[in-house]
């Protein structure tokens, strides 16, 4: 069974959780934009996170630059079967299940 959106966010929380991250899922931004997973650091470090199951939604997604400015790490999660030579390389790369992430 493919990975949702909801397990690559629970397997991201669990990764940042141990990192000293405070997570958040469906965070909004100033501008209006939504992040799927915004994370604040003990020293105030700002981690967002923008997941993709699909690579119709990573290919569609022309919005995810309007997060950069709110973020001082910014990260696309995908399942461990997602091509993840698809995820722009300017970008950090998570990848997580259900049960945890790794940063890549």
């Amino acid at each position: 069974m493919p990975a949702s959106a909801a397990d690559v966010a629970r397997g991201v929380s669990r990764l940042l959780i141990g990192e000293g991250f405070s997570p958040i899922l469906e965070f909004t931004l100033a501008n209006g934009r939504r992040l799927d997973v915004a994370a604040l650091a003990p020293d105030g470090t700002m981690a967002g996170v923008e997941i993709k199951v699909s690579t119709a939604d990573l290919k569609g997604d022309i919005k995810w630059p309007e997060y950069l400015e709110f973020c001082e790490l910014f990260y696309f999660a995908i399942p461990p079967d997602f091509p993840d030579a698809l995820v722009p390389a300017n970008t950090g790369l998570i990848v997580a299940d259900r049960y945890g992430g790794a940063i890549v």
